[in-house]
């Protein structure tokens, strides 16, 4: 996912199989794959970037496990 996205952008749980395996751990528990999500805030590092979810109050995500959601259009 875009690490610059901003709060509202809509995430998708598409990518279960990055980051350490905390991280997987963690994501298993409260995330579905192809889930949508809604970013409340990133915060970035120089090495590691974590997302908060507004669906999933006061737990951190590592962001490689995350897509930005396209917007199809008709």
């Amino acid at each position: 996912m875009d690490i610059l996205s901003g709060p509202g952008t809509k995430v998708v749980f598409e990518n279960p199989q990055n980051g350490h395996p905390e991280d997987k751990e963690l994501a298993s528990k409260y995330l579905e794959v192809g889930g949508i999500y809604t970013v409340e805030k990133i915060k970035a590092e120089s090495w590691h970037s974590e997302v908060f979810l507004e669906e999933i109050q006061g737990i951190a995500f590592n962001t490689v496990l995350f897509e930005n959601k396209q917007e199809q259009y008709h």
